[in-house]
C-alpha cells in the first residue's frame, strides 16, 4: 500500500484531482500518476522512456 496523504478517495481534495496542490507545488493528480509509475516500474523492471513502445 502506497499511502496519498492529504489526498482524499472523493471530493475536491482526491488523489486524481488535478487542482488541489501539494506543498512542493505538485497537484494530487500528478503525485498519483508518479506513484503508480513508480510502482509499476519497481514491480516489471521496466527502463522504458517516454515515446518508447509498450512490449
Amino acid at each position: 500500500m502506497h499511502r496519498l496523504d492529504p489526498a482524499t478517495h472523493f471530493g475536491p481534495q482526491s488523489y486524481i484531482s488535478p487542482t488541489a496542490q501539494l506543498p512542493d507545488g505538485r497537484s494530487h493528480l500528478a503525485r498519483t500518476a508518479d506513484t503508480v509509475i513508480a510502482v509499476v516500474r519497481a514491480h516489471h523492471g521496466s527502463t522504458l522512456r517516454q515515446g518508447d513502445p509498450l512490449p
